[in-house]
């Protein structure tokens, strides 16, 4: 079995994953950590570089890597799979997708996943490329996380098989949700 999680950037994805992973007895991929490891720079490199057109052909072709790299997507064993965030602007992606069950949202409490970026932003001196050029101060970040998150949300939810909203569970218990649920 294949499980695919979806979500916005900083939702509890990759965390998550690793645990769920880990109770299955499944490995466990990070399109993200892939995608940087192929190209041998980070996602926001990638981003700033090529421009988000490109960008998204560049994550297509990692998820097609993935795909044929790894013999669980021949249901030979179970996979984990913590997708970019970004995955429900790439339509070629989404019809990808779509073939997959189960699809899992992480459905994060926007407020909660703002305030984690905003935390990562001020240690790491920048917001993430997602968010766009010249953010003005974080009153500007948090509008256009806002709308971004509203675009995505519906996308998101069009995909999942179900969600879980993991606000007030460890990583551990929101993996042992999603495995009742399965």
């Amino acid at each position: 079995m294949i499980i695919f999680l979806i979500g916005m950037s900083r939702a509890g994805k990759t965390e998550t994953g690793k645990i769920l992973a880990k109770k299955l007895k499944a490995s466990f991929i990070d399109t993200d950590a892939f995608m940087e490891e192929f190209y041998g720079k980070t996602v926001r490199e990638l981003y700033k570089t090529h421009g988000e057109k490109k960008f998204r052909v560049k994550e297509l072709e990692c998820f097609n890597k993935i795909i044929e790299k790894f013999p669980s997507f021949t249901n030979e064993k179970n996979t984990v799979v913590s997708t970019g965030g970004g995955y429900a602007e790439n339509e070629a992606l989404i019809k990808k997708l779509k073939k997959f069950s189960p699809i899992i949202l992480i459905d994060t409490d926007p407020a909660e996943i703002f305030y984690r970026i905003k935390t990562t932003a001020q240690k790491e001196g920048f917001y993430p490329a997602f968010l766009g050029e010249n953010i003005k101060d974080e009153k500007d970040a948090e509008l256009r996380f806002f709308s971004i998150y509203e675009r995505r949300i519906k996308i998101y939810k069009s995909l999942a098989s179900f969600s879980i909203n993991p606000q007030s569970l460890s990583p551990e218990k929101a993996a042992d949700a999603i495995i009742s649920s399965l």
